[in-house]
C-alpha cells in the first residue's frame, strides 16, 4: 500500500496543482473580461459623446444653412429692388431725354425763326440804307 499511497499522494499533488492552476487562470479570465468590459464601458461612452458632438454639428450646420438662405433671400431681393430701381431711373432719363429733345427742337425753330426774322429785318434795313444812299445821292446832286 505504500506504493498505493505514493500514488494517491501524487495524484492529490497533480490535483491540487491542477485546481490552482485552473484558479489562476480564471482569475486570469476574469481579469481579461473586467478590461474588456472597462474597454467596452469606455467605447460606448466615447461614441455616445461623437454622437452628441455630430448633433450638435448638424444643428449648427443646420443653422447655418437656414441662415445662408435667408441672407441669400436678402440678396437677391435687393437685387431685384436694384434691377427695378434701375428700370426707373432708366425710364426716367429717357423722359428726359425725349423732353430735352422736345425742348430742343422747339428752341432750335425758335432760333431759326428769330434768325430768319433777323435776316428780313435785316434785309428791309439794307434797302432802307440803299434807298436812303439813293435818295442823298440825288438830293446831293440836285443841290
Amino acid at each position: 500500500m505504500d506504493a498505493n499511497d505514493e500514488q494517491l499522494a501524487r495524484l492529490k499533488e497533480i490535483i491540487r496543482h491542477n485546481e490552482e492552476e485552473l484558479k489562476q487562470k480564471e482569475q486570469q479570465y476574469e481579469e481579461q473580461i473586467s478590461a474588456l468590459h472597462a474597454a467596452s464601458v469606455f467605447k460606448d461612452d466615447r461614441l455616445s459623446q461623437l454622437d452628441s458632438q455630430i448633433r450638435q454639428l448638424e444643428g449648427q450646420a443646420h443653422e447655418l444653412r437656414e441662415s445662408v438662405a435667408e441672407q441669400l433671400q436678402v440678396v437677391e431681393s435687393r437685387d431685384a429692388a436694384i434691377k427695378l430701381l434701375r428700370e426707373q431711373q432708366a425710364a426716367a432719363l429717357q423722359a428726359k431725354d425725349e423732353q430735352f429733345a422736345e425742348k430742343l427742337a422747339a428752341t432750335q425753330l425758335y432760333f431759326e425763326e428769330c434768325l430768319a426774322e433777323k435776316e428780313d429785318e435785316k434785309s428791309r434795313l439794307m434797302d432802307t440804307i440803299k434807298v436812303r444812299k439813293l435818295f442823298r445821292f440825288k438830293a446831293s446832286r440836285i443841290l
